[in-house]
């Protein structure tokens, strides 16, 4: 449990919402909307993914790690990796949250 008694799995996972809600919300999309910074989302949105090459790819990686390195519960990203296949990529992401704990996604980007 946290200091809070929540359950540690619980926080895992609602930090692994927060940062599927920050790679699926466009870059500035919410600029507007007073609770949520100028800088909040992802260019990954701004790459075409039916274009798969290197160049993508490795601007998916580095536009995906800019993005959670905002994120204040983020203390460490351990590795990202970006995969292209038939209808786009498949991106696995590994954290380290500030209480120690990783965390680990998996997400198809089409």
């Amino acid at each position: 449990r946290t200091q809070a008694g929540i359950p540690e799995n619980l926080c895992l996972s609602v930090l692994a919402n927060a940062i599927v809600i920050l790679l699926m919300t466009r870059y500035g999309e919410l600029k507007n909307n007073l609770l949520y910074k100028d800088d909040f989302g992802c260019r990954v949105h701004e790459i075409p993914k039916d274009n798969m090459t290197n160049l993508n790819q490795y601007k998916i990686e580095k536009y995906i790690e800019e993005s959670v390195n905002r994120m204040r519960r983020v203390k460490t990203i351990n590795y990202t990796t970006v995969t292209p296949h038939t209808n786009g990529y498949t991106v696995v992401l590994n954290v380290t949250s500030i209480t120690d704990e990783d965390v680990t996604l998996n997400m198809e980007l089409k």
